[in-house]
């Protein structure tokens, strides 16, 4: 138990060092300085790209349905009277508004997260290889991977390094 305790923490350790030496590529936190300043700023790069091409390929949908929903509603309008056309309108208006909202959840994960943009994505494959390697080269108990990998990733939240 304590073997795994001392894992932990050092898994912890490894993951907040090795973040911090690249930075936080979604904050803009790259230095020059830091060891691996130069991978922070790929992976910026290539987190925002992925951003704005996952958030252009959403929106393209949305405002694409957008244009056929009102073509439709210009058709339902035709020939109705105050009180039909208001509730027709009504409805329009609620499902926009609920589509507009489903917009942003329709988007696809950005696989860059788990290379360093995100701390706890990245802690997470550092803390489960971590884990694996000793596992399999020392001789530890195999469940130490699902419960040390969870554990060192919680711990490496409240370590602080400035």
């Amino acid at each position: 138990m304590l073997s795994l305790i001392t894992l932990s923490i050092f898994a912890a350790f490894a993951i907040k060092f090795l973040h911090y030496c690249i930075g936080s590529p979604v904050q803009g936190e790259y230095y020059t300085g830091r060891i691996f300043s130069a991978y922070g700023k790929f992976i910026s790069k290539r987190y925002l790209d992925f951003e704005d091409k996952e958030k252009n390929r959403v929106w393209a949908k949305y405002n694409a349905w957008k244009i056929k929903r009102d073509i439709q509603l210009k058709g339902e309008l035709e020939n109705k009277t105050a009180e039909q056309s208001d509730v027709i309108y009504k409805d329009y208006l609620q499902q926009v508004e609920h589509v507009y909202n489903d917009v942003e959840n329709n988007m696809k994960n950005n696989p860059w997260s788990m290379a360093g943009a995100c701390p706890i994505c990245f802690g997470t494959w550092v803390s489960l290889f971590t884990f694996t390697f000793f596992v399999i080269f020392v001789p530890l108990p195999w469940w130490f991977i699902f419960i040390g990998t969870p554990a060192a990733v919680i711990i490496s939240r409240y370590i602080k390094i400035s």
